[in-house]
């Protein structure tokens, strides 16, 4: 029984290892521009167990629409995790998403298969929830900076919020 586990961790391992990470990248990036979106000026650094992106813009339409400092792609086999770190969000889209967001992660985890959690930080304030992946439901407890209060309320939509003593429940059925 120790041997079959030992050759299990083994392959884990080497299949992680082994992944062609830059070409999925590669496979993804090509899918995003018949969404019209390009990213562009990137740098990537693929190692022996993740993938990242450094220095990149997104374009849609044509259009810069942001600049992201750094993305981090961790495929462990029990949890999977994406890191996105410095997202500076152009000023055409000031008025609907916040500027500037310091920290998102999104895990995948295979103790918690049904779900997809977030988690983000930014001068808005900070955003935990997650995805239902077979309900389709997103749901995110979300503390605003008073500062952004009132704007990125009205965006949410009066109807999918509701205010608790420990912040906003936002709840997004796809």
């Amino acid at each position: 029984v120790m041997k079959i586990f030992i050759w299990s961790i083994f392959f884990i391992i080497i299949l992680i290892a082994g992944l062609p990470k830059t070409n999925i990248y590669y496979f993804i990036e090509h899918k995003i521009i018949d969404k019209n979106i390009k990213i562009i000026n990137e740098t990537i650094d693929d190692n022996l167990f993740s993938f990242s992106l450094a220095s990149l813009d997104i374009l849609y339409n044509k259009i810069n629409v942001a600049q992201v400092g750094k993305i981090s792609i961790f495929p462990y086999f029990l949890s999977n995790s994406i890191e996105i770190q410095g997202v500076v969000i152009s000023d055409l889209l000031n008025d609907t998403i916040p500027s500037n967001i310091q920290n998102i992660k999104i895990v995948y985890s295979l103790l918690n298969p049904l779900n997809i959690e977030l988690y983000a930080e930014g001068d808005f304030g900070v955003v935990q929830g997650d995805i239902g992946i077979f309900t389709q439901l997103l749901t995110a407890k979300i503390e605003i900076n008073d500062r952004f209060k009132n704007r990125y309320l009205q965006l949410l939509g009066n109807k999918n919020i509701v205010k608790t003593e420990m912040g906003y429940i936002y709840e997004y059925q796809f």
